[in-house]
């Protein structure tokens, strides 16, 4: 994590003098390049933690995000918890952040003890849940206001903005990832002969590959259109995010299998990697929750329309 700090990766989004200070849609490019090579690393949820405190304003909060931007501290957040906080830990945190039940401040817990349950769907980024009242509360940073949100709001649109942007990077990530098993399994499917021919030749074979790749680029469109809106704070950014999320869950879940199929299936594929791509896309759908919830963001702002 410190290597990729230096580099300034979790700090793309952070204001200067902390960070970059670049807007969402530039986020959403870095995290493209993370589901590339799908890193393991937190440093997407590094960004969105680091970017949520430095909105809150005072002291405490300026000093945690400044600890994380340089990759000192490795930090868990869940912007809308339940009595479990669930968040993927690819590296074991040292604190995890959650709203108090007012949402008016974030609550800083240290990170102890084993967790309520692990999902490895995803062995390199495992999602895990964890009961916060478990572990200690070591600081709390009040929600100051964010620009020109002041009073008893700061907290609620914070965390949903957060809540947003999380979502936004999570599914630019799998865009990226997707990308790459296309294009890895074209290149296959370009030498692989079958007949005297290389079965990328064939039509039943192209068009699930061609397929496959406009479903992305339809998801990286979405994407795009959700860090849109939430560089300007359009108010349907929240329901743009979860719109992009269930888009690209759905897109690079669809081309995973195929291009997995398309290199003969689990038996002769798993040493490319293709399964990787599929099991982060499930581990992304099961960290984003229940999908009727997601559904029923973006219709909702439709239908507001």
């Amino acid at each position: 994590m410190v290597d990729l700090a230096e580099l300034g990766v979790p700090a793309v989004l952070a204001p200067d003098p902390h960070g970059l200070g670049l807007s969402c849609v530039d986020a959403t490019l870095v995290a493209e390049e993370v589901g590339r090579v799908l890193l393991a690393e937190p440093v997407l949820d590094a960004a969105v933690v680091a970017t949520a405190l430095l909105a809150a304003g005072g002291a405490a909060g300026t000093a945690l995000a400044e600890r994380i931007l340089a990759g000192h501290v490795v930090a868990a957040f869940d912007p809308a918890p339940s009595d479990l906080a669930v968040v993927a830990e690819p590296l074991p945190p040292d604190v995890l952040l959650a709203p108090a039940p007012d949402r008016r401040s974030l609550r800083v817990h240290a990170v102890l003890g084993d967790p309520a349950d692990v999902d490895d769907m995803d062995p390199t980024r495992p999602r895990v849940s964890r009961r916060l009242r478990d572990l200690p509360v070591v600081d709390e940073i009040e929600i100051e206001g964010e620009g020109e949100i002041e009073g008893e709001i700061a907290g609620p649109v914070l965390l949903e903005r957060a809540s947003a942007l999380g979502r936004i990077l999570r599914a630019a990530e799998l865009v990226g990832a997707g990308e790459v098993a296309i294009a890895t399994t074209k290149v296959y499917l370009g030498g692989r002969e079958q007949f005297g021919r290389p079965i990328g030749a064939f039509q039943a074979v192209q068009h699930q590959l061609a397929s496959a790749w406009s479903g992305l680029q339809a998801a990286r469109a979405c994407v795009r259109a959700a860090a849109a809106a939430w560089d300007s704070r359009d108010r349907d950014a929240h329901a743009l995010a979860a719109a992009g999320s269930l888009a690209a869950v759905e897109a690079v879940a669809v081309a995973g299998e195929r291009c997995l199929h398309l290199h003969g299936g689990m038996g002769y594929a798993w040493e490319t990697g293709m399964h990787l791509t599929v099991r982060r896309a499930e581990a992304v759908r099961r960290l984003n929750g229940p999908r009727h919830a997601l559904h029923a963001a973006a219709l909702g702002a439709l239908a507001a329309r």
